[in-house]
């Protein structure tokens, strides 16, 4: 992701102007390799360029304004990233509200331009979210960023913990919302509009909402959404591959891994690497497959061994800032092993297959595709076909899959977006004893999800996932110092998994149906048919094991327990040699520590 930080203030305002100074002056002597993509008076847009990393950005002609990222132009993804915009296309983007960036372009993105005319400031983020955009004010100034990191130390900066935040990451270490885990930073959320004027609060519209691109589905036949997305995938991918001239590719063995290894070995000049991190047990059969893409591709397979226990407590008391508590913060080892091979190979992008279980229906995702049916299209022969369909996918009987979407046809049941927490009822403490307390219900809500009610279930809950796939985007080494893409998660293929029924992705029965037969010509068969998927939890309960008594320390004399929000007797459960932890112990105790090694990482306490 690009490293940017943009200073809004009123222009009129003398002591404004002074103070962006002297920001501007700290971070030159931080970083001493920042460029001004705009320098104007009451905007100031600064980038930093990390490593050999290459700082990208589309300049906007003619206006006050800079596209920061990558952009491309939908149908001529052929032709490259767009580095300059004439002036029809930037009066178009700046007098439409952003509207027409959204609909004409896509990539990886943080538009800000001056709307003309006037003294305000309009700032976009791509739908798909790879860069993010964080906002705090101090003194009168909006500070908008892509690393809290970067401002944490400004003078007159000052930070403090959000505990509401940090309930509600303790309750879904995966949600995400405009809250971070700091009270004075909120986060742009993809797909969103910022408008700022001076002396004027903020104001947020969405210019992308994936509820209405559900809500109007593509009717077409199996076939035609297979070449469909095979096509959009491969323009895409092309796109995406022409970025770089040393590519990594995290190759798992699994199938979303598996496409991309092949289809970015099939286009662009780029050097392709396959790269997997060896595991022990039921992982070890990962590598097998993880060969056999490798090998189909016609790439090289790098393989690392992991040796120990993947979690170091060390390491996360040095992790970044970040803006909210993050499971990454937890793989500090693993990502110093990529890191450090990616120098090794000269790489300049590492790649992974992040986003084809939410996009393409993976099995639980996919568990009301019957449901979607009837309430898409009359009973009929498709009706029963799609029924047992899901009752092969689940291993269900037929007459369960077709009772439980009679019950959604007939508005007996319902999606709900909060029902994580238990069908709305208030939710247990997030270590599992008396401490702590449900979070107000603003860190639980997302404007997506409540629309998402609306929809057929597979749908919402589509959805839902996609706004989880945010925590993928990498904070740590790798990402900030390679180019971090996840091909599948691109605005393109993301409008097509949103538009195409539920049904059509589990036909025959077997989940990401439609995935396997759009890429079946690059993909080696044994893993076009493979239904199941590679698990670590087993390699992390032997990593808690190996490091329990750090861990005992680390969290029972931690920020955590004196704020009051976990109970000290369910943190000793959980690390105690006696306790058999099963895999719902097992997410949260990582979760506490995820949480404390981000409260450790600010010491705000």
């Amino acid at each position: 992701m690009d490293q940017f930080v943009a200073f809004l203030w009123d222009r009129h305002v003398a002591a404004h102007g002074a103070q962006v100074d002297r920001w501007t002056e700290t971070l030159g002597k931080r970083s001493g390799r920042e460029s001004f993509l705009v320098d104007r008076p009451g905007l100031r847009v600064i980038t930093f360029q990390m490593g050999a990393r290459v700082v990208r950005a589309t300049e906007l002609s003619g206006s006050e304004g800079v596209v920061i990222g990558s952009l491309f132009e939908r149908g001529r993804e052929g032709a490259g990233r767009i580095e300059q915009l004439d002036r029809q296309a930037s009066d178009d983007i700046a007098n439409a509200n952003g509207k027409a960036l959204i609909s004409r372009y896509w990539g990886d993105y943080v538009a800000l331009w001056r709307i003309p005319g006037s003294e305000a400031v309009e700032v976009v983020r791509d739908p798909c979210g790879p860069t993010p955009c964080f906002i705090a004010q101090f003194h009168g100034i909006d500070i908008l960023c892509s690393h809290v990191a970067d401002i944490a130390n400004l003078a007159g900066a000052a930070f403090s913990t959000d505990w509401e935040a940090i309930n509600a990451f303790l309750m879904n270490g995966y949600f995400v919302t405009r809250h971070t885990g700091l009270c004075e930073l909120k986060e742009l959320l993809p797909g969103q509009r910022l408008t700022w004027r001076p002396r004027t609060e903020n104001a947020f519209n969405w210019v992308w909402n994936p509820t209405h691109l559900a809500a109007e589905p593509s009717r077409q036949s199996f076939d035609h959404a297979a070449d469909e997305l095979r096509h959009t995938a491969g323009d895409c991918f092309d796109a995406l591959a022409g970025l770089s001239d040393s590519i990594v590719v995290r190759t798992s063995g699994g199938l979303d891994s598996s496409v991309v290894a092949n289809l970015m070995a099939r286009t662009g000049d780029a050097k392709v690497t396959g790269l997997h991190l060896v595991g022990r047990g039921y992982e070890e059969f990962e590598v097998k497959l993880a060969r056999l893409a490798a090998r189909h591709a016609g790439i090289e397979l790098v393989e690392l061994e992991v040796e120990g226990s993947t979690l170091d407590v060390a390491s996360m008391f040095a992790a970044p800032r970040t803006a909210r508590p993050t499971r990454q913060i937890l793989s500090g080892r693993a990502d110093a092993l990529l890191t450090g091979a990616c120098r090794d190979l000269g790489a300049d992008c590492v790649m992974a297959g992040h986003g084809g279980d939410s996009l393409f229906l993976q099995r639980s995702l996919a568990s009301d595709a019957f449901a979607d049916y009837l309430l898409l299209n009359n009973w009929g022969r498709g009706a029963w076909r799609t029924a047992y369909d899901c009752a092969s996918l689940l291993e269900q009987s037929v007459w369960r899959v077709l009772k439980t979407g009679i019950s959604h046809r007939l508005g007996r049941k319902k999606w709900s977006p909060l029902a994580f927490l238990g069908d709305g009822q208030p939710a247990p403490s997030p270590s599992g004893g008396s401490g702590g307390h449900r979070p107000h219900e603003a860190y639980l809500r997302h404007d997506w999800l409540d629309a998402a009610t609306s929809l057929p279930p597979c749908k919402a809950e589509q959805i839902r996932s996609i706004v989880a796939l945010s925590n993928y985007h990498p904070t740590l080494g790798h990402g900030a110092a390679f180019d971090a893409v996840h091909p599948f998660i691109s605005q393109p293929i993301v409008e097509f998994a949103l538009r195409t029924p539920a049904y059509l992705f589990v036909q025959g029965g077997r989940d990401r149906t439609l995935q396997r037969a759009a890429f079946s010509d690059v993909l080696p068969v044994e893993i076009t048919r493979r239904v199941h998927k590679g698990f670590i939890n087993h390699r992390l309960l032997d990593d808690v094991t190996q490091v329990a008594k750090e861990l005992q320390g680390f969290l029972l004399e931690g920020y955590l327990l004196s704020s009051g929000n976990v109970d000290r007797a369910r943190i000793e459960q959980l690390l105690s040699d006696a306790y058999p932890l099963t895999d719902q112990d097992l997410d949260t105790l990582l979760t506490l520590v995820a949480a404390e090694a981000w409260l450790v990482s600010w010491r705000l306490g």
